[in-house]
């Protein structure tokens, strides 16, 4: 094997086959990244749903409260117009009261429950946007890095060829110079004998 063969390694698998086993492994791992990302977005709509459902429920007991308020005040009105035995008043505002602790109650869960939702939501959008980000910058540089290797290949192609036909050309050039010499020392030879010859005869 020539020199320019032992440095170039031709023969060898191109770069891009090198590389094929990287590309795989690279692809595969995007794959798997793209199908996590997929399930924590399922898990995130949910989320976002249940979320959703919770202030909803949190603005509906507020409404209640504010009814319940609106009505006691309204039968404070009514007994100072006569519409209302005072003795009455107190039954319906004590009512009134017992179920204002029982909305304050269920709202104080519903509001632990509302933010805690919302810290998942949180959680979920930060995992999904990272996820988004590893896989957007990995294919970005795998993209690159099959560039760079194509380029490689390509400029390892080209440099071979072009020495391949450099030896060639060499190989050739000695061979013609070895040939032109050969032929000028028989050509002197033959002089050098045919000038002996002559001096002979005489």
């Amino acid at each position: 094997m020539s020199f320019f063969k032992k440095l170039f390694g031709k023969g060898e698998e191109a770069p891009k086959d090198k590389y094929q086993e990287y590309t795989d492994g690279v692809q595969a791992g995007i794959g798997e990244m793209r199908k996590k990302l997929e399930g924590r977005l399922v898990e995130l709509a949910d989320a976002k749903k249940v979320s959703l459902a919770a202030d909803k429920e949190m603005a509906t007991l507020e409404q209640q409260a504010r009814s319940i308020n609106d009505s006691l005040e309204a039968l404070t009105q009514k007994v100072l117009d006569g519409e209302v035995e005072p003795e009455e008043a107190e039954r319906r505002k004590s009512h009134g009261l017992e179920q204002l602790k029982r909305l304050e109650s269920k709202r104080e869960q519903a509001t632990k429950h509302a933010n805690s939702l919302k810290d998942q939501v949180s959680q979920l959008t930060g995992v999904v946007d990272k996820l988004k980000d590893s896989i957007a910058q990995f294919e970005q540089e795998l993209s690159t890095l099959k560039s760079r290797a194509r380029l490689s290949g390509a400029k390892r192609d080209i440099t071979q060829s072009v020495m391949d036909a450099e030896v060639g050309s060499t190989a050739t050039l000695l061979e013609q110079m070895k040939a032109r010499i050969e032929q000028d020392e028989a050509v002197a030879d033959a002089f050098e004998e045919l000038n002996e010859d002559d001096e002979f005869k005489r």
